[in-house]
């Protein structure tokens, strides 16, 4: 998040589709419900900011700051917050605060992520009393779908018009996306496909058949993740994703452990750092295409696990979440030298050496990187 972007509404003077204002920090938690499920069900295809610290366009928008304000919350409170709510399904919006230094005053914005998951609603009324009065309570109801307009809420005492509404479901049904995206949707509802797992020839969706997956041959596979497995035999080929004759997009995929498992072929992250070899590792980002393709192939889990002797593959949920690891792994790469070795690492490094010792990917520094990412999971 570029906090150039944030200085630029600010400047705008004006109040949108994907962001609001707010003085304050919001006192009444119901207020602050209400303005999240807005803001995360506007069918703008952007993140969504909510401004603390910036008095509202009728005032100027003044920068007047969070710094001394008692109802400042921390991320953690504000996930907590929504992850107690009684939402629809259990699918609820997704949300990160930061902060930005503007002179002297202290500015926070709330990101609301934006995913195809529309209509954010609840199943259960949600009431807090206002301070300072008797009786009072803001209640954002159930059932009620809310959302934003240009630069209005929809009322807490009402919901979105029909159109709206049909909008967010379309959204969320992919109806109105393209078919590249589409076919990235379906590969998730792995379950819903016809396969070929044996010969890996084809596949197709049983309910949106006009969605197809070709597989090549394959040839050898040269790449130094064959390594993981005890037996190193590998073959790499080529998926076609086609929607009817058209072809959308091609992956590469891979056959490891002697043919045994299938996987998506993986990226490799390098990442510097000072006086020392570029780390890098593999990964797979469950928010791309290879990520929803990895979902697909492994139906829904992440083990890796077969004769593996230790594969080091890191899942990412989604970029930002690889993202914040690289920067934790450079301000505390040297917590890799503290890391014990895998007793699989000298098995596998013996194996690179006999067959060819040309590589240049550390694969007994990748199980390491892979342990310091089981810590950061811990307090992230």
């Amino acid at each position: 998040m570029n906090s150039d972007e944030i200085i630029n509404l600010i400047d705008s003077r004006r109040e949108g589709y994907h962001w609001d204002f707010k003085e304050k920090p919001h006192s009444n938690n119901a207020k602050l419900l209400h303005d999240i499920i807005c803001m995360a069900n506007s069918l703008c295809k952007k993140n969504k900011y909510i401004i603390f610290g910036v008095k509202d366009p009728n005032k100027g928008c003044e920068i007047v700051g969070v710094q001394d304000d008692n109802n400042r919350k921390k991320q953690i409170d504000y996930i907590n917050f929504l992850r107690d709510q009684n939402f629809a399904g259990g699918i609820r919006p997704e949300v990160e605060l930061h902060s930005i230094q503007i002179g002297k005053k202290l500015i926070e914005y709330l990101i609301i992520f934006d995913k195809p998951e529309k209509p954010y609603y609840l199943s259960k009324d949600y009431k807090c009393k206002e301070q300072g009065t008797t009786g009072k309570f803001v209640t954002v109801k159930a059932n009620n779908i809310y959302t934003r307009n240009i630069d209005t809420n929809t009322p807490i005492n009402s919901s979105a018009d029909l159109t709206k509404t049909e909008g967010m479901w379309r959204e969320r049904f992919g109806l109105d996306i393209a078919p590249s995206e589409k076919m990235k949707q379906l590969l998730l509802d792995y379950n819903n496909w016809e396969r070929d797992d044996f010969d890996h020839e084809w596949a197709y969706h049983k309910i949106h058949s006009e969605y197809q997956i070709k597989f090549s041959g394959t040839n050898n596979n040269d790449q130094l993740y064959r390594f993981f497995y005890i037996n190193h035999t590998s073959g790499i080929g080529r998926a076609t994703f086609k929607y009817h004759s058209t072809e959308l997009f091609d992956l590469n995929y891979a056959l490891v452990d002697e043919t045994r498992i299938t996987i998506p072929s993986p990226s490799t992250a390098s990442i510097t750092v000072k006086q020392r070899s570029p780390l890098k590792y593999y990964y797979y980002d469950l928010s791309t295409r290879n990520g929803a393709f990895l979902t697909f192939l492994k139906h829904g889990k992440y083990d890796f696990n077969t004769t593996a002797a230790n594969s080091t593959f890191i899942v990412f949920e989604n970029s930002r979440i690889k993202n914040s690891f690289d920067e934790y792994l450079k301000r505390n790469y040297q917590e890799l030298d503290n890391l014990e070795e895998p007793e699989s690492a000298k098995y596998i490094e013996s194996n690179i050496q006999g067959e060819n010792g040309g590589f240049n990917l550390n694969l007994s520094e990748m199980m390491i990187i892979k342990l310091l990412f089981e810590q950061f999971k811990l307090i992230n």
